[in-house]
């Protein structure tokens, strides 16, 4: 028999395009379901209801809209980190780690100041972003200055409280060390900082860089310059809701804990593009390697890049990185082909290319040599581990289901 499942509440771009792909792919091969898909209105729960689905695919974002889901008495399966507790069986991004990735990538730029903007609704996984990034940070002994865009006052006007708004946040970006790296919680909150720093004349990435979430195309390819982002494993997050979905709709009990899906990676653009070191020469070394290290590039090339000498340039390497030139070609190498080996499923004889290796064996040398794991264990490591269930956090309690799986 024919399933019919809906999907309530998932845009058309962005990350839920990116969500709608990782779905249509577990459904594709295999289950010749019926999707009911639209904006969460009136008229597509009513035909939610009318269509009595067997099972829901939602963004769970009120006490509302839980209780107008339950209504539908089918198993659900939240994508939305907002809630507290969260619905039992929810697949949602593990937003804490997307903290420490942001902050791992300005570690790894030197940088010594740091700050953050969270959005004025400061939802859960805003918080938990914001948490993440703080506590890598004072993992290090590092510190954070924070600033939180906040919610208009029914008192003052919009105009008003826009024009404070942004005069308290020009304030505190004005009162950053130089340079600083910033994280936003959202992409549109990068692209709201972006805008406030030309508009106080500081430069971006050179003064200040800054880091959104979302990776959001639309936004970070329209800002000026380019925003940077941390991109959700958004398609990895889609075929393990509709996964976990199969399983409560042949009558499973719901898992006890939410599963949190691990970011992709970092998509570096523009306004994070720079290293924060004193040494001009270095920071140009270092933004050619990372430009270039996937076209096989040799410390020669460096060097013939910058005009200088190469013990020169080897000296200040390990003077302020503790590493070689070639060491950091073949880190960025490393690191570029962990994440073709995370997000994609082509053979290694294409990611050693892709990654600027000179075939599978030379990247397997190295990788063994740096990691302890061939490329191959990584792979399965990370398709075992990018999905990873977490118990610190109590979930909503589900014994009220009659067969275990009717609703979250």
């Amino acid at each position: 028999m024919q399933k019919v499942i809906a999907l309530v509440g998932l845009g058309e771009s962005g990350l839920d395009a990116r969500i709608r792909k990782g779905i249509h792919a577990y459904i594709r091969p295999h289950r010749p379901w019926r999707l009911i898909d639209g904006r969460q209105d009136r008229s597509l729960w009513a035909r939610v209801e009318a269509a009595k689905i067997d099972g829901l695919i939602t963004h769970l974002t009120s006490e509302d809209h839980l209780a107008q889901a339950r209504s539908l008495g089918c198993p659900i399966v939240n994508l939305a980190n907002v809630l507290s507790p969260l619905p039992a069986a929810t697949v949602t991004n593990d937003d804490r780690q997307i903290g420490r990735l942001a902050a791992d990538f300005f570690i790894d730029r030197k940088f010594a100041a740091y700050g953050m903007v969270t959005d004025s609704q400061r939802f859960r996984f805003d918080i938990e972003r914001a948490e993440g990034f703080t506590e890598r940070l004072a993992e290090l002994d590092l510190n954070c200055s924070d600033f939180a865009l906040s919610e208009r006052d029914s008192s003052r006007s919009s105009t008003d409280h826009a024009k404070a708004e942004r005069d308290a946040l020009m304030r505190w970006l004005g009162q950053l060390p130089r340079p600083a790296a910033v994280f936003a919680s959202r992409d549109r909150v990068g692209a709201h900082i972006l805008e406030h720093c030309a508009a106080i004349g500081l430069s971006v990435p050179d003064t200040i860089a800054v880091i959104g979430v979302d990776d959001s195309e639309v936004i970070c390819e329209t800002c000026d310059p380019p925003l940077a982002s941390v991109s959700p494993a958004a398609e990895t997050l889609g075929f393990e809701a509709v996964k976990l979905l199969e399983t409560l709709m042949d009558g499973q009990s719901p898992p006890q804990h939410a599963m949190r899906i691990r970011p992709q990676g970092v998509t570096s653009r523009l306004s994070a593009d720079v290293f924060a070191i004193e040494n001009a020469k270095l920071r140009t070394a270092l933004r050619f390697i990372h430009q270039h290290a996937t076209e096989r590039i040799s410390v020669a090339d460096v060097v013939r890049h910058l005009g200088v000498d190469r013990r020169w340039l080897e000296r200040h390497f390990a003077r302020e990185l503790q590493r070689t030139v070639f060491q950091e070609i073949q880190r960025v190498q490393v690191e570029q082909a962990k994440r073709f080996l995370a997000s994609t499923d082509v053979p290694m004889s294409e990611v050693a290319q892709m990654a600027g290796f000179r075939d599978s064996t030379h990247m397997g040398v190295v990788f063994r040599r740096l990691l302890k794991v061939s490329p191959m264990g990584y792979r399965r490591a990370d398709s075992r581990g990018h999905a990873r269930l977490i118990g610190e956090e109590p979930l909503e309690p589900n014994a009220d289901s009659p067969a275990g799986n009717a609703a979250p």
